[in-house]
């Protein structure tokens, strides 16, 4: 089946942020017109994100700032689904490896900084120095679990290519000899989650992204479209990656996804 027929059977979309709809914070050509054309289809949606740099509410703003029209009930942080895995386990002592900003999105939950149940990391930047690592080593020692809210390797911004959290998870994984339990993409919970905020079902719904692995792999493995955008972080050597994903579709822009989906009425 080729792209436009199986875009008839979607009733539902996610769509990553950075290199899909923003870069270095501002709107890509076509961002505001692919919303407002989801909105008038009537095509329910959900930006699903691995950014932990920035809270669910700035994110939200940041959005809203470049013409976007989205409410935070749109977006997806991977926040949202720690803090029902910490909730759900009764024990709610918690160590953070995430910016102060961030930490908004895990109210509920009890900041500890001497033997937590839990260490929770996100991007740090260029606080991810050797002290707050070990520390996050020693409570691991100790009996924490370790959270990841995201593994992506890196990123890029103003045209330079940098570490992203995946690689102090992976330090942190070695030296502890602990797996750490993933919260956003391409974990299948984070996609079932956005599923169940849509009430949609796999088959009908798309992810479009920059990400071959994180977006269109992890949406394709629990049954969704998954669509790759050339935009934002993408590299058409990834494409011949061993073990790499095989799209379903590759866009320029995110706005060409409006010529696949059924016109509005």
């Amino acid at each position: 089946m080729d792209l436009r027929g199986r875009c008839e059977s979607i009733r539902a979309c996610l769509l990553d942020i950075d290199g899909t709809l923003l870069v270095d914070g501002k709107a890509l050509a076509g961002s505001r017109e692919l919303l407002h054309g989801l909105l008038e289809r009537e095509i329910p949606f959900r930006l699903c994100t691995n950014t932990t740099r920035a809270s669910l509410q700035r994110v939200t703003e940041q959005l809203q700032s470049q013409g976007l029209p989205v409410q935070s009930d749109h977006v997806l942080v991977p926040s949202k689904l720690a803090v029902r895995r910490i909730q759900a386990s009764g024990k709610l002592r918690t160590g953070f490896l995430v910016p102060r900003d961030t930490r908004q999105d895990f109210d509920g939950l009890r900041a500890v900084h001497e033997n937590p149940d839990w260490v929770v990391v996100g991007d740090l930047g260029p606080a991810f120095r050797w002290e707050r690592l070990n520390r996050a080593f020693q409570w691991l020692r100790g009996g924490a679990q370790l959270i990841a809210l995201q593994k992506n390797r890196c990123w890029r911004q103003d045209d330079e290519w940098r570490l992203d959290a995946g690689p102090f998870v992976a330090a942190l994984e070695y030296a502890s000899g602990q797996q750490a339990e993933l919260m956003g993409k391409p974990a299948p919970a984070f996609f079932q989650l956005a599923l169940q905020d849509l009430e949609a079902a796999p088959n009908a719904t798309l992810m479009l992204g920059d990400d071959l692995f994180s977006d269109v792999g992890g949406a394709q493995q629990i049954g969704c479209t998954g669509l790759l955008v050339t935009t934002g972080k993408f590299e058409a050597e990834s494409l011949k990656a061993p073990g790499a994903p095989t799209p379903d579709g590759i866009l320029t822009t995110a706005a060409d996804l409006l010529d696949y989906l059924p016109s509005p009425g």
